[in-house]
Order: C-alpha cells, then structure tokens, then sequence
C-alpha cells in the first residue's frame, strides 16, 4: 500500500497564509530546492509572509504583463538566497510563456480575469479599520466570549474582522448592515405603510431551490414552505424589494431590485468585466447573470399572481450593465463587490440612486463624503459600514458551549493555572466552554475545560498531554 510522509516545516506564523506558504514550496521544489532542509527553512522564516507575498506579486504581475513569459531575473533574485538551486539555464531570459487565451494584464485597467489580493491591510495597523475600536468596551468581542446583535443578527468578532480592507465578506456582516437599514430607514414587517424592504441574504437560495424544482411535484408544497419564511411581510403594499445575492460558483456578491410598480427587476453587479459584457447585447436573455433575474422574475410573478396584483406575467429583466440604470461604480479588485452591494443599498434607500448627491449640498456633508461610492474610497466605506453596525448593535454574550480560539500554548497554560477571574469573563453561567487550541506545529486540538464558579476551579478533560502537558485540576481553594 503507498504511504506519504508528512513534513513539518514549521515556517507559517499565522492561521491565513498557508496557501502562499504552499506556492513557495511548490516552487522551491520545481526549482531542485528542497524545502525540507535547515538552511531553507531558516531562510523562509527570515523572508516571512510579508516578503512572500511581495515575491508572488511581482512573480504574478511579470508573467501576466509579458506575453514571452516569465523573467529569469525575478526567478534568480527570489532563488539566490538558496544554496540548491540546479534548474535553471544560464542564458535562458523567460520560461512559463503566457497562454494566449489568457488576457494580458495592465495595471490601472479593468482585467477580464480575477486580480489576486497580495496584500492585505491590517498587514498594517496605520490602514487597520478595526483600529479605532474602543479596546476595553469590545475586549469581550474581540476575546470571542461576546458578540454585537441588532434584533435576531448577530456578529462575532470573526465577522468584523472581514470589514478589514482586503477581505471578502460574508452573510452575518451583510444580514447585519440589512438590519442597520431596517432600522434606520424604519422599515417594519407589518402593514403599516412600508414600501420597501430588503431580504436577507438567506431568501435567494430558498427562491433558488423553488425555481430548480418547479417541474417536480413537490413544486406547489415547496412553494408554500418557501413563503412562509416572508409571511409577515405585506408584499402587497411594497413598491420595491431588494435581495442581496451571492453567487456561490463565482464566489461573488451582487444585488438585485423588484419592483411591484414598475414590474422590472434590475441586477446591479460591481464587476466590471460584466457591466462591459451586457453593455454591448441587445437582448437581456442574452446578457451575463440573466438567470439570476429569471428566478426571481418568476418567483415575483407567482407572487403577484397569488395576491391579484395587476399584470403578474409581464416582467423587466435588465441585468446588470445593460442598461443606464444598471450601471454602477466597479470594483478594482476581486474581494470588495460585498462592501459595493451594502453601499448601493444605502444609497437607493438614502438617495434614490447611487451618488445623486446634492449638487448644493457642503463639502463636509458627512454622507456624500464618506460613503461616496467608489473603489477609491473603500477604506471609508468599510469604516462607515463598521462604524453603523457598531452604533444600532448590542453587546451580548455568546451562549455557551461555544468555541473559543487560542492562539499560543502560552495561554492554554494561563487559562489552566487559572490565571484569569471568570468574573471578567462573563462566565459565570456556563457550565463548561470548548477550547479549540491552535498551535502551529499541529493540527486543531479540541479541549472541554469545565468551569466550577462556586469553587473557582477548572477541570481539563481530553487529551492534552499531546501538546507536552499534563492534566492539570486547580483550585485557589
């Protein structure tokens, strides 16, 4: 039977970098350096993940600007702090030639293909908007034993982290910016005279899944599970709803309006290579991410249908770029189309339209300065996206049994010396929290540390003499 033997390098600081670290590897290897040795790893260490990364962005941008490949140079610079290198030629100026059918990058232009994210920005403190959050009010967030909830959403500190220039973000950030809308703009479930709502980015799919089943013959009892979910919702007094979409193939974040009063249903999409695309068709059924809008022109149709609004069958579909009123600010980068759709939100809901600010309006109105709607101006959109969530958002506790990560041995250690007052902690009605140790030399190790508030002592179970300690109980008394 064929095994594999695993090698520990041991070079990866962090929890995030391991595919960079990995690319390196494979690269050393294809260029006869062996990664397993003292000197190369030493050598890892001291070039870190910053420097990776900065290899790989010039590695990146050199092949995709050069159609005859690769420059040895770059290759020979990275290598030279090796002592193995045996594979390439002298005289050789370029390898790994271009594809044509990949297209050819230029810095400062829309590219039809995804543009890595080399960098990230709370790499730096100075561009870390997380930075200017009150340490001690959020300490409890940040140590993951508290989260921010606006009615039934709720964000850890996980989530917040992604508002951090260069990171993708996911549906509790979303679902909670939703919720700061709802109660901003005072939009309520019920009939009392809302015209507008937004669904939560759990809404589409469950459309989705109706849609993919509608010649079975479950469709009908599909359907009615699927409305129950917006029951409280009087779509009959709406003029317009908004659903923010993920696009789970392509990993990407748009976002889509019906409109019961104009019956057309418009996709608005921060990818520019799309907006390009549909600017140049004739006909929407042809246009890229038409389908999203056929979903949900047939659920809006069924809708109207049930509930005898007028014209149930004739439906827009404008995608996104196809038209005037589907273009909006791109992105220039493959992470931020989350931030874009949060921000196209407001502005429908604050404005009418993206950017349609006041022409007479100061130059210090805090809305059109920093959430004016641009890819330049990111770093104060996920600021202002923060800093709303932040301000409508409660701090409560996590309930318990739920995981805690750690980081180092070093505090493993301090939790079981009992370090640390549970008091501080917010602890004092749990019976016992999951530990998830992350150590960088193994693999997750799951703790069960039950806490005893009347006598102050914590018992570890499970396994950690793996980890070179001994099962410790400790009591002050």
């Amino acid at each position: 039977m064929n095994t594999y033997k695993v090698h520990n390098l041991a070079v990866q600081p962090d929890g995030s970098s391991c595919g960079w670290w990995v690319l390196t590897c494979a690269l050393l290897l294809v260029c006869g350096v062996s990664p397993e040795t003292v000197d190369t790893k030493k050598t890892l260490r001291k070039i870190g993940v910053s420097g990776i990364k900065e290899l790989w962005e010039r590695l990146w941008i050199d092949w995709r600007t050069n159609s005859t490949g690769l420059c040895t140079e770059l290759l020979m610079e990275f290598l030279s702090q090796f002592s193995d290198r045996n594979c390439l030629q002298e005289g050789v100026l370029h390898v790994a030639e271009r594809p044509s059918w990949i297209s050819q990058y230029v810095p400062g232009q829309p590219s039809q293909t995804e543009i890595p994210a080399f960098k990230n920005a709370d790499e730096s403190s100075s561009s870390s908007v997380l930075r200017t959050l009150n340490k001690q009010r959020y300490a409890g967030i940040m140590a993951g034993i508290e989260r921010l909830s606006i009615e039934n959403q709720h964000a850890a500190a996980d989530d917040l982290k992604r508002l951090e220039v260069g990171r993708w973000i996911n549906d509790e950030i979303i679902n909670m910016w939703r919720q700061v809308m709802l109660v901003k703009y005072e939009m309520t479930n019920s009939s009392d005279g809302t015209t507008t709502w937004i669904f939560t980015t759990f809404s589409y799919p469950k459309i989705k899944y109706w849609y993919d089943n509608l010649d079975k013959k479950e469709s009908s009892a599909l359907f009615s599970k699927l409305r129950k979910w917006y029951k409280d919702i009087n779509l009959s007094g709406l003029d317009e709803c908004y659903f923010p979409v993920h696009l789970r193939e392509e990993g990407h974040w748009i976002l889509a309006k019906v409109s019961f009063t104009q019956h057309h249903i418009i996709l608005y999409d921060s990818w520019g290579p799309t907006q390009k695309k549909n600017a140049d068709i004739h006909k929407a059924e042809n246009a890229e991410g038409v389908q999203t809008a056929q979903i949900l022109c047939t659920w809006a149709g069924k809708e109207a249908e049930l509930r005898q609004m007028s014209n149930p069958s004739q439906w827009d579909l404008i995608p996104a770029g196809f038209s005037e009123v589907a273009q909006t600010p791109i992105q220039d980068n493959t992470y931020d189309c989350g931030v874009f759709v949060m921000i196209y939100l407001q502005h429908f809901l604050e404005l009418g339209q993206i950017n349609n600010f006041d022409p007479n309006a100061k130059p210090g109105n805090d809305f059109a300065t920093k959430l004016f709607c641009s890819a330049e101006n990111i770093f104060n959109l996920r600021k202002a996206i923060l800093n709303g969530i932040l301000n409508h958002a409660e701090i409560t506790p996590i309930p318990a049994c739920k995981f805690l990560q750690i980081y180092a041995i070093e505090k493993l250690m301090k939790l079981i010396q009992w370090s640390w007052n549970p008091s501080q902690w917010n602890l004092s009605s749990q019976k016992f929290l999951i530990v998830k140790l992350v150590n960088q030399s193994s693999p997750w190790i799951v703790i069960l540390v039950r806490l005893r508030t009347k006598r102050n002592s914590v018992v570890v179970c499970g396994r950690p003499g793996c980890l070179g300690l001994k099962p410790v109980v400790t009591s002050n008394g």
